[in-house]
């Protein structure tokens, strides 16, 4: 599995996510619908919590030191928990299925 390429369709996927939750609210007033006023907030720290999920993997995985631990935060990362924040997306034309939990 290239952690490159799941992180690339997660940090795309966060980012659709926040456009379409943002495009619900037109001047902070719902657009056709009430529902969004209480659900926007919580949906967009959902997608922050997320991305900071993803930027922590990156930052592990980046850092060049053997830290005691850190090869085992990192594999869990790969192997659990970016492909569990992944699935939510599997319909999607660019999920890969080597990345099913």
């Amino acid at each position: 599995m290239s952690s490159a390429d799941l992180v690339a369709f997660l940090r795309a996927r966060l980012y659709d996510d926040e456009r379409r939750a943002r495009a619900l609210v037109l001047d902070g007033k719902p657009v056709e619908n009430p529902a969004p006023r209480h659900v926007l907030p919580r949906v967009l720290a959902e997608i922050d919590r997320k991305r900071d999920l993803v930027s922590r993997y990156e930052a592990m995985a980046a850092d060049v030191l053997v830290v005691t631990g850190r090869e085992a935060i990192i594999s869990e990362y790969r192997r659990v928990i970016l492909p569990d924040l992944a699935l939510p997306y599997a319909a999607h034309p660019d999920y890969q299925d080597e990345w099913r939990p």
